[in-house]
């Protein structure tokens, strides 16, 4: 078994234009920004899940003031660790920058209702 050589599958062109050569050119510069994105969105938008997620906990838990709002940012950074991961462990990068924002807007709102609530009572 390990003299014999392995068949390869045909290489389909499929009438596209673009050669093998030039795709992975295209690979290499785009692959970049994604990157830069991710990045971007790993920083930026793990410190804004984080901050949403621990100012809705302050604003959602049923104890005293104090005590929420130090559970909320005590929490912080499993949050950002999580938002971080996130980011990272998909390969979409639709999925796991959107969701990471996404979650985030989501978050804010709740914290804005329930702060508009509490206000009205």
């Amino acid at each position: 078994m390990a003299g014999k050589p392995v068949p390869q599958a045909p290489h389909k062109d499929n009438g596209s234009a673009i050669s093998v050569r030039r795709r992975s050119r295209l690979a290499c510069r785009v692959f970049p920004w994604r990157i830069v994105c991710q990045v971007f969105t790993a920083i930026v938008g793990g410190y804004f899940f984080a901050n949403a997620a621990s100012i809705f906990l302050a604003r959602a838990l049923p104890v005293f003031r104090g005590d929420a709002v130090a559970t909320g940012f005590l929490l912080v950074f499993i949050f950002y660790t999580l938002a971080v991961m996130w980011v990272f462990a998909h390969r979409s990068l639709l999925r796991g920058c959107g969701m990471v924002w996404l979650a985030t807007v989501i978050l804010a709102g709740l914290s804005w209702g329930l702060t508009m609530i509490g206000e009205a009572a």
